[in-house]
């Protein structure tokens, strides 16, 4: 087979699918085209796979939401900050507590008093 794209990252989704399937054959001894059907067999694989990737979502999404509101507490706290209209505003009298969020599994912030 003859890859004929330019496209580096097609280039690079081509050249994992051909390692996962010599570690598929590795591990089960057939390729996916010889092994026998069974509809049943194929949506347990299936299922496995989309419950692995749904931990793989909810591990990133805690991490990213660390890095989020480090990220909003420096942006506030430089004196440039692109968060507000004002030079330079001082610290707030307090943030209060307030948590943001509108449905289950979104970014939860919670604010504490700046003294």
């Amino acid at each position: 087979m003859k890859v004929t794209t330019q496209d580096q990252i097609v280039k690079q989704v081509i050249k994992k699918l051909d390692e996962r399937s010599n570690v598929g054959y590795k591990k089960y001894g057939v390729t996916l085209h010889d092994d026998e059907p069974s509809l049943h067999k194929w949506l347990n694989h299936i299922q496995e796979e989309l419950l692995d990737a749904c931990n793989y979502i909810e591990k990133l999404k805690s991490e990213t939401t660390d890095i989020l509101v480090e990220k909003i507490m420096r942006d506030y706290l430089e004196e440039d900050s692109p968060i507000t209209n004002s030079p330079n505003p001082g610290p707030p009298e307090s943030f209060g507590t307030q948590t943001i969020s509108k449905a289950s599994g979104d970014i939860q912030i919670t604010y504490t008093t700046v003294t």
